[in-house]
């Protein structure tokens, strides 16, 4: 019995070293046909030439893309089969993704969209066509810092909208898409204060909106009024303090609670540029 046992423990000894011996062939076999990579080597991927700058091990080597001098680590075999991803690459519809994801347990990141559709305006739409978006927007990795903290600001049935009018207007600047000229406003408010200021320009026309005139009279309609004038002047200057006092009203309910202390101070002085534009 004992000797059986001793025929068997051998015959196990003998398959385990033969299997070593396969395994080491073929690990050998393997790194003579992909020799392992060297810092300063040059690899092509599909996102352009990048180069080895830290080999750590097969499954962590750091390579640096050469057009954008993005870092990142990935495995040998992914480096070779060139399937790794420059974050810094601009995309065809503008900007580059950064040192993130757009992807988060399945869904879409909430400021993706968003993001795109700044791209987007600017190069669709002809009333966009000379604004500028800050070298910092074009990264989402910068922009969704930013957006999610102002976002998480408001209650989350509200539905947000990126404006880029408001800041523009009180600082007389153009209009950009940037840190420093952009605030995250209700989708309601954000609307609001384009049909507000489209109402208040419109005063200085021959066809002011919601003031109609009817024989001697002018018959205010803005905001459910019906007040009646005899002078046209006057009848403006009700529905401009009309429209800015709403406004602001919904703007003092809907936004102020919710800024930030920076994002406060730049919209302090709204009334008065509204009524100091418009008086």
């Amino acid at each position: 019995m004992q000797q059986e046992n001793n025929q068997g423990g051998c015959l196990l000894d003998l398959w385990q070293q033969a299997l070593n011996e396969v395994e080491a062939e073929t690990t050998k076999a393997s790194r003579k046909k992909h020799p392992r990579l060297q810092a300063g080597e040059i690899v092509e991927t599909s996102n352009g030439y990048a180069e080895v700058v830290e080999y750590i091990n097969a499954n962590n080597v750091k390579i640096r893309f050469i057009a954008t001098q993005y870092e990142t680590l990935a495995t040998a075999q992914n480096i070779r089969d060139g399937r790794v991803k420059d974050r810094f690459l601009e995309q065809a519809s503008g900007g580059h993704i950064g040192n993130t994801c757009t992807y988060q347990n399945g869904h879409i990141k909430p400021g993706y969209p968003v993001w795109k559709a700044m791209f987007s305006r600017v190069k669709e739409r002809e009333n966009y066509k000379e604004v500028q978006i800050s070298d910092a927007f074009q990264c989402f990795e910068v922009f969704e810092r930013w957006y999610l903290e102002r976002q998480s600001e408001y209650p989350a049935s509200i539905t947000l909208a990126l404006d880029s009018d408001l800041i523009p207007f009180l600082t007389d600047s153009p209009k950009s898409y940037s840190a420093e000229t952009c605030l995250l406003l209700p989708h309601s408010v954000n609307t609001s204060f384009t049909k507000t200021k489209e109402s208040l320009d419109s005063f200085s026309t021959d066809k002011p909106k919601g003031i109609v005139n009817i024989g001697e009279k002018w018959l205010v309609l803005t905001r459910g009024d019906k007040s009646e004038f005899e002078d046209r002047g006057d009848a403006i200057a009700y529905a401009t303090d009309l429209l800015i006092s709403g406004f602001m009203d919904k703007f003092k309910e809907e936004v102020l609670p919710y800024l930030s202390e920076t994002d406060s101070k730049k919209v302090e002085n709204l009334e008065g540029k509204l009524r100091l534009k418009y008086r």
